[in-house]
């Protein structure tokens, strides 16, 4: 029988004033959404933690409290790994056994003469060696051991954890969501994908403007649009609540990303955090990528399934939007800042589909949702931004 465990799902668990937020004005959703990444093992860890709500209180900068759990304010240990205190041998991934698969794949979904096609990044090092580190780990060095193992394996995660802590000067995202997993490096280890995910939401909060998003996909490559919030939020989109209306929504009964961002505190945020959340998420596969040879035997996580779940809320976001709310399909496709966002999320998240495909300690869910994603009435919404764009 399966079984879920939710890993790391503090999400700032605290109350506003435990974390010394400043509320400010609403701006339409400048600032980061800080989330955890939702990411579940499967096998025989128990479903022993909550799911975090994604309230968001807007503000020019700061980086908001999910109220809604207050009273978790650790996070979450995974049991599944906290006993080890060693790496598993980092030079072999027995839990990667690509499925044999002798029928063609699918077409490809990147359009070669345009922005997400033309996209790319240097992948992570996965073969790198961190076990001279690990053996040498010390809690109370725990932030220098995430510095250096990023360093060597992710480079871009490194850079998204330095320079959220640097520039967001509030709060720690490390130290937040570091806690409880600092026990042994395999636990910490464990626990960078969710890391890198918060961290890349303080970074993108702290270079965000008034009245406007900024996202940062790598360390030369930064895009701030502006007005994407929803209407009620100032913005010139509509609440990310509404795509549940859809008829997708019923394809999908199995769904644990719904409540946390579509239903509830949180789900009136507009297409701009559909994308920061997606951008995210894209982090969490290429941390969890790269550190796969440290998940136990058997584990299969949901690193697949959190980005290719947003690939699926942007493609029936653009539906609704086009059926449903033509000024706001219009501003988005009408805007260049906004096209640019969509194909660079829609291109860097097939980088890292592609480079896991096959890896089933990477996904529990995930075939099916890449049967959703891959609807071809769902692509050719992709296909109208790209149009938008003047791509051949």
């Amino acid at each position: 029988m399966r079984r879920f465990q939710v890993k790391s799902v503090v999400a700032l668990a605290m109350t506003v004033a435990a974390l010394g937020v400043t509320a400010c004005g609403d701006d339409g959703g400048s600032a980061a959404d800080v989330m955890d990444d939702t990411s579940a093992t499967s096998g025989d860890t128990s479903a022993s933690d909550a799911l975090a709500e994604d309230s968001f209180a807007p503000a020019d900068t700061a980086v908001a409290a999910d109220t809604a759990v207050a009273a978790d304010t650790a996070v979450a240990t995974d049991t599944a790994v906290a006993t080890d205190t060693a790496v598993a041998t980092d030079t072999a991934t027995p839990q990667d056994t690509a499925t044999t698969d002798t029928e063609p794949g699918p077409a490809p979904v990147v359009a070669p003469g345009c922005i997400d096609g033309q996209y790319d990044e240097t992948l992570p090092d996965d073969t790198a060696s961190v076990t001279a580190l690990a053996n040498a780990y010390s809690a109370a060095s725990y932030t220098t051991f995430i510095d250096q193992v990023l360093a060597t394996r992710y480079p871009v995660g490194q850079y998204l954890v330095a320079r959220g802590v640097a520039e967001y000067t509030q709060q720690s995202c490390v130290a937040i969501f570091a806690q409880g997993s600092t026990g042994t490096a395999k636990q910490l280890l464990g626990q960078l994908s969710t890391i890198v995910h918060e961290c890349g939401h303080f970074l993108d909060g702290a270079r965000g403007t008034f009245s406007g998003n900024t996202y940062v996909f790598r360390p030369d490559l930064a895009i701030t649009c502006d007005g994407g919030d929803s209407r009620d939020r100032f913005g010139n989109t509509f609440a990310r609540s509404e795509i549940t209306k859809d008829e997708y929504d019923a394809l999908w009964p199995n769904d644990f990303y719904k409540d946390t961002y579509l239903v509830g505190a949180g789900s009136e945020q507009g297409f701009n955090m559909v994308a920061e959340e997606a951008v995210q998420y894209v982090n969490s596969l290429a941390t969890d990528w790269a550190f796969r040879d440290n998940l136990g035997s058997g584990v299969s996580i949901s690193a697949r399934d959190g980005i290719l779940t947003f690939l699926f809320y942007i493609e029936r976001y653009l539906r609704w939007a086009r059926l449903n709310d033509a000024q706001a399909h219009q501003f988005l496709l009408s805007t260049p800042c906004w096209r640019r966002v969509i194909l660079t999320i829609w291109g860097r998240a097939w980088l890292y589909i592609d480079e896991s495909e096959g890896i089933s300690s990477l996904g529990i869910d995930d075939a099916e949702l890449l049967d959703l994603v891959l609807r071809p009435e769902l692509l050719e919404e992709i296909d109208r931004v790209r149009a938008a764009e003047g791509c051949p």
